[in-house]
């Protein structure tokens, strides 16, 4: 009873109604909550109460007479709760559940909202096994919208609290409608059912939704398609025999459950294939050693592997990794970093990082990853760090692409065959004096991409953001892996950074913190971690990440997302494979071009239009160029190749441009060797200013013959009227056109015509003559025939006055016609 009390206490305020003469404060009714239940029902029976929620008023309080009785106590409760209803208590909610007040069904159907919507309340319980954690009701109970730039405009979303119930802990929801904020439902597991309390907390109207409620997969029927139809099946297929079976499944529902299955056979889908048969052969022509295509009987293309090296980006990659050496020592000091004590182990690590700010000992990392949407085919980029050069912005080492394949499929057999190349490819480029060591591949995870390191006989570094992603996507979800990072990784506390569970350096300390928080983590992240312990102390662990040249913990492949954002961005469309492959290395900003010697940053209008064939035979010759001297802005050269007089070269370095006198011009197509062997000895400045001076060079615009104020009027711009694509006249053929005043047979007038020259190429005595006579008028002009415009349609001329009846040749402006 004395519940009942308190309950109305904290949920409402009571004040006085016109039809009583009782007046009850809210602060004034606590001294009810220690008197007799039955004092206070007498006092509820004989004064008629107004219940006030802010803003809002509701009915009067109904008077019930048979309240002794713990039935009716509950009647009365329940036309409290339809009332002005809140969140229950666990003691509260127990009492409901012992007087089997829920009612059971099987979903929250359109009868039990209309019977909410006419009662105000409704108590309902749905097994388990076959409802969802918030059974589905067509009320917006959470939404989450996002502004342009990606930034969370708002978000509503139910709370979360933990009640007791007959002694057990219960998670319960605390959900309001997002349409109606006074329509609440409070949601919770208790054995078998979930159980689900709607009310009100005012008297506004409720909003029942027409539309009908959509039906969702119980989790009998997930277990079902997940255990028994998804595998060794397609989704197309999968989703017939659901549906023949009688499960109703959407093929977007039926392709969200193969995401958590593993045998699934996925088909080919996505737009049709650009690529034919005959763009393979002419491009097999071009690459015999490094393309590989099947075909069926059909004469239809059903795989494709094209790979591509960067000799020259591989060899200044290599010179900057480690010698052999320079990695043993490090491996030993490694080894006593591991094996020494705690003190001794943060105090080494200490002077390290204070002799490597970066964090990073060997700045040669190799980034492997695939990416997609480009065209037909997978694109599998590597890049490599190198030390040797630097950003100008940030001074880190810069990135440069080593190698590309282009693939129809994931299949680790492609991944083998790619990471053999590069294997002889770098074999090749060893210096067998100084042999060199490659520290280690960074991995997003996928499972074909662990051939690259075995293949390299390098370490293996797992990006740590893609650990969170796969636990999120594919294990926990977003929730449980928040809980879990600071374990996994790390926090700070009271300014101290204490590791988790990575940043171990043995099995058994390893072992030791996980069973320190096992229990306060995801079981399903716990399940995760035992089964891939081994991964994780090899490529994940803080001992791993030393070994690989890591001194922070947290490792990111970075380096390849944003290299295929910028590849995406540059490739904006998908393209057959001849044409990706000629995007990719042309490319500027992708691949650029051949090597840093020979692009020197040129911007891409001049870089998409080389010659690769012939920028790489100059760039060979490049070797046999002498430097003599320099004198008067010209650079005087030795070119071992040639004989003779031949062999003494000239280039000019002035006005920002860099000529050779012997080859002249050979942009846009390549770049002679003498201009490369100049360029290699400016500054960044002359460089960037040579190139400015080309591209103005190949963009600057030819005069044409149209006034100063042409296009002032909309009827003057490109596109704007029908005469829009008519030829346009330039100065060079303006100079080619004579005046003829001699009168042709159909029309009495002079005429404006374009006299060719005579075949011997001289002009007769007459033609001068002919030039120098009357001045035209206006009037011949316009009414000449002879004229043949370029454009082959006709043009009517819009008369701008009323022509004169004057038969005389005068150039007024009445007799005058306006094209």
């Amino acid at each position: 009873m004395t519940f009942l009390s308190t309950f109305l206490i904290s949920s409402v305020f009571i004040e006085k109604s016109e039809k009583s003469s009782s007046n009850i404060d809210l602060k004034n009714l606590g001294k009810y909550s220690n008197q007799c239940f039955g004092d206070f029902r007498q006092k509820c029976i004989s004064s008629g109460f107004v219940v006030e929620i802010p803003g809002n008023y509701i009915k009067y309080l109904p008077k019930y007479y048979s309240l002794r009785q713990p039935t009716a106590q509950l009647e009365f409760f329940f036309s409290i709760l339809k009332m002005y209803g809140r969140y229950l208590k666990g003691h509260e909610i127990e009492e409901l559940i012992s007087e089997n007040k829920f009612s059971e069904a099987e979903e929250v159907d359109l009868a039990h909202l209309l019977k909410f919507k006419n009662e105000r309340s409704l108590l309902i319980k749905i097994p388990s096994r076959i409802c969802e954690k918030n059974p589905v009701d067509n009320f917006v109970w959470s939404k989450t919208k996002k502004n342009q730039d990606g930034t969370v405009a708002f978000r509503h979303q139910p709370r979360y609290m933990k009640i007791e119930l007959f002694g057990t802990s219960v998670q319960s929801l605390k959900c309001t409608d997002l349409n109606d904020i006074f329509v609440h439902k409070q949601v919770f597991e208790y054995l078998d059912y979930t159980y689900s309390i709607y009310f009100t907390s005012s008297s506004g109207e409720i909003h029942i939704c027409d539309a009908p409620i959509r039906k969702r997969l119980d989790k009998l029927e997930k277990e079902h398609i997940k255990t028994s139809i998804l595998p060794m099946r397609s989704i197309t297929h999968a989703l017939k025999v659901a549906n023949s079976s009688g499960i109703r499944v959407t093929r977007k529902q039926m392709a969200n459950m193969a995401r958590g299955v593993e045998n699934v056979v996925y088909a080919k889908t996505g737009p049709r294939s650009k690529t034919s048969m005959v763009m393979v052969r002419e491009l097999a022509l071009a690459y015999p050693d490094t393309l590989w295509f099947q075909h069926d009987n059909n004469n239809l293309l059903t795989d494709i592997t094209f790979v591509q090296v960067f000799e020259e980006n591989c060899k200044i990659f290599l010179h900057s990794c480690p010698t052999q050496d320079q990695w043993n020592d490090w491996q030993i000091k490694v080894d006593s970093i591991k094996n020494g004590s705690d003190d001794f182990r943060k105090s080494e690590i200490k002077r390290i990082l204070g002799q490597n700010p970066t964090g990073v000992i060997f700045p040669s990392r190799l980034n492997v990853d695939v990416t997609f949407n480009l065209g037909d085919v997978y694109v599998t980029a590597i890049l490599g760090e190198t030390k040797t050069f630097k950003t100008m912005a940030s001074k880190k080492p810069r990135v440069l692409p080593l190698a590309y394949m282009l693939h129809a499929t994931k299949s680790a057999h492609n991944h083998e065959k790619f990471a053999t190349i590069l294997k002889e490819t770098f074999d090749k480029l060893q210096i067998p004096s100084e042999p060199r060591k490659i520290p280690c591949f960074i991995l997003d995870g996928e499972v074909a991409l662990e051939n690259y390191p075995t293949i390299l006989d390098t370490a293996a570094v797992r990006c740590d953001v893609h650990l969170l992603s796969l636990l999120r996507y594919e294990y926990a979800g977003k929730r449980a892996v928040e809980v879990a990072k600071p374990y996994l990784f790390g926090k700070m506390v009271n300014g101290k950074w204490k590791t988790g569970l990575l940043g171990v350096f043995d099995e058994l300390t390893f072992q030791r913190r996980l069973k320190c928080f096992e229990s306060r983590i995801d079981p399903k992240i716990v399940d995760w971690i035992e089964k891939n312990k081994a991964m994780l102390l090899e490529s994940a662990s803080a001992i791993s990440k030393l070994r690989a040249g890591h001194l922070l913990q947290f490792s990111t492949n970075n380096a390849n997302e944003n290299f295929n954002a910028i590849i995406k961005t540059t490739v904006s469309k998908r393209f057959p494979v001849p044409e990706l492959i000629r995007r990719l290395l042309f490319s500027k900003h992708s691949w650029s071009l051949f090597s840093l010697h020979t692009c020197f940053e040129s911007p891409l209008r001049l870089a998409e239009r080389f010659d690769l064939q012939k920028l790489y035979k100059e760039e060979s010759h490049c070797a046999n160029i002498q430097f003599q001297y320099e004198l008067d802005d010209t650079y005087h050269l030795l070119d071992t190749t040639r004989n003779g007089r031949d062999k003494f070269i000239h280039v000019a370095h002035k006005n920002h441009n860099v000529e050779c006198w012997n080859c002249g011009s050979t942009l846009p197509d390549f770049l002679c060797c003498h201009v490369i062997f100049v360029l290699c000895r400016l500054t960044q400045y002359e460089i960037d200013s040579y190139w400015s001076y080309q591209q103005q060079k190949t963009t600057r615009k030819q005069i044409n013959a149209f006034p100063a104020r042409s296009g002032s009027k909309i009827s003057d711009r490109i596109g704007s009227k029908n005469s829009a694509q008519n030829h346009v006249r330039k100065i060079a053929e303006i100079s080619s056109i004579t005046v003829d005043t001699a009168p042709s047979p159909s029309s009495p007038t002079s005429s404006l015509r374009s006299v060719s020259p005579p075949p011997n190429g001289s002009f007769s005595a007459s033609t001068p003559s002919a030039m120098c006579s009357t001045p035209l008028s206006s009037s011949d002009v316009s009414s000449s025939t002879s004229y043949r415009r370029k454009s082959d349609r006709s043009r009517k001329p819009i008369r701008k006055y009323t022509p004169s009846k004057r038969n005389d040749d005068s150039t007024s402006s009445g007799d005058s016609t306006v094209f």
